[in-house]
């Protein structure tokens, strides 16, 4: 959604110079300039209304999954899938945090781990934090199914 708001505001620009350059042409051949102006407007608009109606809208980056809940967490448990979890994106509330050195290990509801690379802002997360996470692989770790992945700031 976000490249396609960026190629409308792009293309709204290229639009809004050559509505420019045709009316500078026109005024120079003193030729009717409504075409030109016509142009150069719905290229302004193009080029500023896209940001504006995403942020108003709110649009965000999409999640492909969401757990706030202990139920939510078991139904994610229960549909983790190794071979479809790569670059999935994970939201969740943290109920637990460990530290293993290199990793920091945030747990969700419903008893599941996301290992993290140690990092400033992974140290920075705090429990009942919501946090977004890229998954790279799950699988089973001593009984308790794991995540890996990295913190999306």
């Amino acid at each position: 959604m976000f490249a396609l708001i960026g190629f409308v505001m792009i293309g709204g620009f290229i639009v809004a110079v050559v509505g420019l350059i045709m009316l500078i042409v026109a005024a120079a051949k003193k030729h009717p300039k409504k075409k030109s102006v016509i142009i150069l407007l719905v290229g302004l608009v193009l080029s500023v209304g896209a940001p504006l109606s995403a942020a108003v809208l709110g649009l965000q980056e999409p999640v492909d999954y969401t757990v706030t809940t202990k139920a939510e967490g078991k139904d994610f448990i229960d549909k983790l899938d190794p071979d479809t979890i790569k670059d999935q994106t994970l939201k969740f509330k943290v109920t637990d945090i460990g530290s293993n050195g290199a990793l920091i290990a945030f747990q969700g509801p419903g008893r599941f781990n996301v290992m993290v690379p140690a990092s400033k802002e992974s140290k920075a997360v705090k429990v009942g934090d919501t946090i977004t996470v890229t998954c790279k692989s799950a699988g089973n770790l001593f009984g308790l199914s794991t995540v890996t992945g990295t913190l999306d700031e």
